[in-house]
């Protein structure tokens, strides 16, 4: 099963990204960022989003969070 909240912040550390630029991005505040990090899962369509912001596929962003 995967963590989608540990991908996310796998992602922003491999990345280098801040919260807040990954929030700007999604078009919306960093404080909801902060909750999804601590989330195990997410809408499909927030995950999509996501991976694409990092340009990974939805299958490679969430192998980060095994």
């Amino acid at each position: 099963m995967t963590d989608v909240g540990m991908a996310i912040r796998v992602a922003q550390t491999k990345a280098k990204m801040p919260t807040a630029e990954l929030a700007r991005r999604m078009g919306v505040k960093a404080p909801q960022v902060f909750r999804w990090r601590n989330q195990s899962d997410l809408r499909l369509s927030i995950v999509e989003q996501i991976a694409g912001i990092f340009d990974m596929t939805v299958s490679e962003f969430c192998e980060l969070g095994r």
